[in-house]
């Protein structure tokens, strides 16, 4: 498994993203708004203590990428270079965005049902008052 994990400003809270790429070709992400700028140990102590509570979306990707051996002092650069940039995260982005917009439909879907549930209920007292009045009672 391979993962990232990438702290950047996003007006007006500092953000973090976590990326993990799975042998079996799954993506997994997960956005998490910290307030201000978070310092190496409180991340370290934030990624230890509530990693095992994060809740990722995940897609599957549709091809499987062949990991050739990187050179370490090239991988270095390569981190170093990482580090400079700004971040480049709209695979993650995307990944969270659909996981906003299916939670949406669910919740719309049981409130939908919730309020039918509701509204029966009002015309079954709605009814057995209307009897009773007729009954005189």
């Amino acid at each position: 498994m391979k993962g990232s994990f990438t702290v950047y400003y996003e007006d007006p809270f500092w953000v973090g993203v976590f990326e993990e790429d799975d042998a079996d070709g799954a993506y997994r992400c997960c956005r998490v708004v910290f307030g201000n700028e978070p310092t190496g140990p409180e991340l370290f102590e934030f990624i230890r203590k509530q990693y095992a509570f994060l809740s990722f979306d995940s897609i599957l990707q549709e091809e499987k990428r062949v990991e050739k051996r990187i050179n370490p002092k090239r991988l270095a650069r390569q981190t170093i270079r990482q580090m400079e940039e700004t971040p480049h995260l709209n695979k993650a982005y995307e990944v969270i965005q659909k996981g906003y917009e299916e939670r949406k439909s669910e919740r719309k879907k049981e409130a939908k049902i919730k309020r039918e549930e509701e509204q029966d209920l009002k015309f079954l007292l709605r009814s057995e008052k209307r009897k009773k009045k007729h009954k005189g009672h």
